[in-house]
């Protein structure tokens, strides 16, 4: 009775167990134990191309955009209509930029990124030589408007396989380079036309484009979108194996036990 009273009074108060946190060493440990590679830093040499064509396509763009309608007028006339015919047709090609992907899954990076340059290169070379000539605009256009719509999606891709494990890190530094080239390329190229006109300025803007194809996408940056791929892959077939074992340990428990009530 005293004991029970004692306990009444004074409760046995249990200690309770710390609730360890998972720290960076427990962390890097079960990533080991998985075969998870380590994460890569964000900046790497690798990125380099990826980079410098992200701040090619930005001088490009920016300077096609800023000065494209300008020379088309200058060289039809203020009263021509080769100038909306211009927007038209570059809007309505636009549209197919939105088959990048398909393209890209299709082809291969290389050959889009190929296909890209190459024809914001000849855009850019028509405005160039030809800015008088209605077909010339008219195929600078065509050529320009899917060029430039897909290109932002060449570089989103690229930028993935370039960066699979920090792909938002990643994907904000290829857009700081396009916003550097953006912000370069009339600054730069709008003095030059000052001196030399818009048509050398358009035919410098077509041999930049054409630099952008010495960096291609590199068979690292190729391979570097698939190794998420394939440890989904293995995840899955352990999950089979083990789904498989598990039937087949089943399987044998059920007939042996079958076998024990028969025999009794």
């Amino acid at each position: 009775m005293a004991a029970a009273q004692f306990l009444r009074v004074h409760p046995v108060r249990r200690r309770r167990t710390p609730v360890q946190q998972p720290g960076r060493g427990q962390h890097e440990r079960a990533r080991a134990q998985r075969g998870d590679p380590r994460p890569r830093p964000t900046y790497r040499r690798s990125a380099l191309p990826l980079l410098l064509t992200a701040v090619l396509y930005g001088i490009v763009g920016a300077v096609y955009w800023s000065f494209a309608v300008e020379a088309v007028t200058d060289a039809a006339g203020t009263g021509s209509a080769t100038a909306p015919l211009f927007w038209s047709l570059m809007g309505a090609a636009g549209t197919a930029g939105a088959l990048t992907g398909h393209a890209i899954a299709r082809y291969g990076l290389n050959r889009v990124h190929a296909v890209v340059f190459s024809s914001l290169a000849g855009a850019a070379a028509l405005l160039g030589l030809a800015a008088d000539s209605v077909p010339a605009v008219a195929l600078s256009a065509l050529l320009y408007g899917p060029s430039f719509m897909a290109g932002s999606g060449l570089l989103a891709v690229w930028s993935y396989r370039v960066f699979p494990e920090r792909p938002t890190a990643g994907f904000s530094i290829t857009v700081f380079c396009l916003g550097l080239g953006t912000i370069a390329g009339p600054a730069l190229f709008g003095a030059y036309a000052e001196h030399q006109g818009l048509r050398a300025t358009f035919l410098v803007t077509a041999g930049i484009a054409a630099l952008a194809l010495v960096w291609t996408p590199s068979r690292s940056a190729h391979q570097h979108g698939h190794p998420r791929e394939q440890e989904q892959e293995q995840e899955q077939e352990q999950e089979q194996e083990q789904e498989r074992e598990r039937e087949t340990g089943t399987a044998s428990r059920c007939g042996s036990s079958g076998t024990a009530q028969s025999l009794q």
